[in-house]
């Protein structure tokens, strides 16, 4: 009788644990099958740009959401722009490892554009990393324990791989990002998906700027409880951006590094939050890599379209007065 109770009490323990892992692996399958989102086919595509048109392009660009209106038609030289929306330096590493390994893109100057809103190791973009939970390869993992730091972002990106619930979290919290996926994967990934390849369409360039004040002090408070939170770099991320420089100028680059103008209002919080942290790196990394730096955070002369994002034509005139002339100059001097 007891053996009879203890069984029936097993089965009936056992019965929603078996059904909770089984539902539990369904939804995680479906999940890891769901299209490719935004900046997954931004990364397929750049290497896809990268290989039928980058052989002879002079300049190749990285940056995040604050660069993604460098419209690769702004340069005077063939230009290869792979910015991307809510991305690290390590998408930047990534991607520029496969484009060396598997394309004749080979450019001569490459621009970095930096801030230190994506090198806090207690900010949501170094925790909520997208290359590390949905693009580095096992080995890639395996080499983050070789940085300070680095064991929490590989267990991290593991647990991304056996759960993709988790490590597609990001691109699937909206059901209009779920959306999105689904009609985007109604055509291949193409120049489209390297949205910076594509010509603005000039019209673009006459239009004004429409502002919030509610949105930017929104975006304020994000960056202030969320982005710049106890302010401490993140060794992982350091280390992957001085291994994409070294990777650059071994390939015979020459590296600029730019910190992109913010307006005032979050440049006093920058200042506030991070302090000379992030600064002091980069004057140690200019001196240590020799490469070219510059600092246009409290340049006035460009157009915003918010409190830390340029407009096109800002974007527009900041490649026309700075990068232009700077490409221009070094190219000469080096005889390219």
């Amino acid at each position: 009788m007891n053996l009879f109770i203890s069984s029936s009490r097993y089965r009936h323990t056992a019965v929603p644990i078996v059904a909770g892992l089984i539902i539990l692996a369904a939804v995680n399958i479906s999940v890891a099958l769901l299209p490719y989102g935004s900046s997954m086919r931004h990364f397929k595509a750049s290497i896809q740009v990268s290989r039928e048109i980058g052989d002879g392009a002079k300049v190749m660009l990285f940056g995040d959401s604050r660069s993604t209106r460098f419209k690769a038609n702004f340069f005077q030289e063939k230009t290869l722009s792979f910015p991307a929306a809510n991305t690290t330096v390590i998408y930047a590493k990534l991607l520029f490892d496969r484009i060396i390994d598997e394309t004749n893109a080979r450019p001569k100057i490459v621009i970095l554009a930096l801030g230190a809103n994506n090198y806090n190791k207690n900010g949501i973009f170094t925790i909520r990393d997208f290359a590390v939970r949905r693009l580095a390869s096992l080995s890639d993992i395996r080499g983050f324990v070789s940085y300070r730091g680095g064991f929490e972002y590989m267990i991290d990106a593991l647990f991304a791989r056996v759960f993709p619930v988790y490590g597609r979290r990001m691109e699937i919290g909206r059901p209009a990002a779920v959306k999105r996926m689904f009609r985007s994967s109604e055509r291949p990934v193409g120049m489209a998906d390297a949205s910076q390849m594509v010509p603005l369409d000039p019209d673009v360039l006459h239009q004004e700027p429409e502002r919030s004040v509610i949105d930017d002090h929104e975006y304020w408070l994000i960056y202030e409880r969320s982005v710049y939170p106890n302010y401490e770099l993140s060794r992982l991320h350091i280390g992957m951006l001085e291994a994409l420089i070294d990777t650059a100028i071994k390939h015979g680059a020459i590296v600029v590094t730019v910190q992109l103008p913010i307006e005032p209002k979050m440049r006093q919080l920058e200042q506030v939050a991070v302090g000379k942290i992030f600064d002091d790196y980069l004057v140690d990394l200019r001196l240590r890599k020799h490469i070219i730096h510059l600092d246009l955070r409290d340049d006035p002369r460009f157009e915003f379209h918010d409190l830390n994002h340029l407009t096109y034509r800002g974007s527009r005139d900041l490649v026309e007065v700075v990068f232009n002339p700077l490409i221009a100059h070094h190219l000469k001097s080096e005889g390219l």
